[in-house]
């Protein structure tokens, strides 16, 4: 498996190269190098849970990718236990499969639970533009409803000159608002858990020359409508917006479904 984090060295490969040259003979062995930080067996958890689902996230580990542990282990610089914890947690959440000849595969999905994720979808946005319209009235919801259309804006000002990992925090960083302000938390856990499935498919709709896709569309005009007490207005462009990025997503080959 190619390695998804190539900028980064094994702790035990940084190890190696600093005792090797504290032990040359006739050199001082210099300032002692800097230790990784220890975790206790939860946080290491946490942590390569954490890695392997932002590998998934910004197409680093593409659907149908084996995950070979020793790669990942090597890479992460954790033992194979805390990592076999990290891959079970997320099989459960639908993001991998784990299978006794294969071990851990980026799962793919069928374009059946495609329809049903962006159903779902629709729904979750529905109810937090809903919540936050009802909150607009609050100062400091206004403010960060005005400051996040000033942002949306700006982008927009020069959106065909911007790189596709632009596009995809754009896009996220409007979400965040918009979930964080509605006061629900749970409805943010469930539509981030979401969008890790829609965004394995993106990142192949995105990287097919004549489908690239803008999920940053209509981000404007949304906030406009809430600020504006138009709450219809906001859900129909939000969805109008999610309904291109679904039939993007469901033109894609064969070869990206289960």
């Amino acid at each position: 498996m190619a390695n998804p984090w190539p900028n980064e060295r094994s702790s035990k490969q940084k190890g190696a190269r600093a005792d090797a040259r504290s032990s040359t003979p006739g050199r001082d062995a210099g300032p002692a190098t800097a230790l990784p930080p220890v975790r206790r067996p939860s946080e290491t958890v946490d942590f390569v849970t954490g890695e392997i689902k932002a590998g998934i996230r910004e197409g680093r580990l593409a659907p149908g990718q084996r995950l070979i542990e020793t790669d990942l282990a090597r890479t992460l610089g954790v033992s194979r236990g805390p990592l076999r914890e990290a891959l079970r947690r997320i099989a459960a959440e639908g993001l991998i499969e784990l299978t006794p000849n294969r071990g851990a595969v980026v799962r793919k999905l069928t374009r059946e639970e495609v329809e049903e994720i962006f159903e779902i979808l629709a729904a979750l946005t529905h109810l937090a533009i809903r919540k936050v319209a009802e909150r607009i009235g609050e100062p400091h919801v206004r403010a960060r409803i005005e400051a996040a259309l000033a942002e949306a804006r700006a982008f927009d000002a020069d959106r065909d000159r911007r790189a596709v990992t632009e596009l995809r925090d754009r896009n996220i960083a409007f979400h965040n608002v918009l979930y964080d302000l509605s006061g629900n938390r749970m409805l943010a856990d469930i539509r981030e858990n979401l969008r890790l499935h829609v965004f394995r498919l993106t990142w192949e709709g995105y990287l097919t020359g004549d489908r690239n896709l803008d999920w940053t569309a209509g981000h404007a005009e949304t906030l406009e409508s809430i600020l504006a007490g138009d709450a219809e207005a906001a859900v129909s462009t939000k969805i109008d917006s999610l309904k291109t990025v679904r039939q993007a997503i469901l033109a894609l080959p064969d070869a990206a479904f289960k």
